[in-house]
């Protein structure tokens, strides 16, 4: 047995990450992709992610690392994402019941999954009823 042995990351469901860890995986599919200007941060790409457990999540990629990624970053792939970290999700209101918005960090690392389940929503905003609707809270 070597001394240095290799940590094998496996891939955790998004509604079973833990807030405090930055290194954990996930296997997600883009339902929704737009481009969001923030006067603070500049420009973002942000994506409507959704996971094998069907929970719906937001992502945010900034400017800067989009080129890194820019290529896997298309309606319907389904793509492995590492090194992330979980923030608090902004705005009047909540979309989804996530309570948390997905920051891709520098060193984070995308691969196109080949296999990905087949009976999850092809769009995020088929559910905009459920927020009409009152289901999800208001952020304050």
């Amino acid at each position: 047995m070597s001394i240095l042995s290799r940590n094998v990351q496996h891939y955790v469901l998004v509604n079973l990450l833990e807030a405090s860890s930055e290194t954990q995986k996930i296997h997600a599919k883009i339902i929704n992709k737009w481009t969001l200007y923030n006067f603070r941060a500049g420009n973002s790409i942000e994506l409507v992610l959704v996971d094998a457990s069907v929970t719906r999540f937001h992502t945010s990629i900034e400017n800067e690392l989009v080129q890194k990624h820019k290529h896997l970053l298309n309606e319907g792939q389904a793509l492995s994402i590492s090194a992330f970290s979980l923030k608090e999700y902004g705005g009047e209101f909540r979309t989804n019941s996530f309570p948390y918005k997905l920051a891709i960090l520098k060193t984070a690392r995308t691969k196109v999954l080949t296999y990905f389940p087949d009976d999850i929503p092809e769009k995020y905003f088929s559910f905009i009823g459920e927020v009409l609707d009152g289901k999800y809270e208001k952020m304050n």
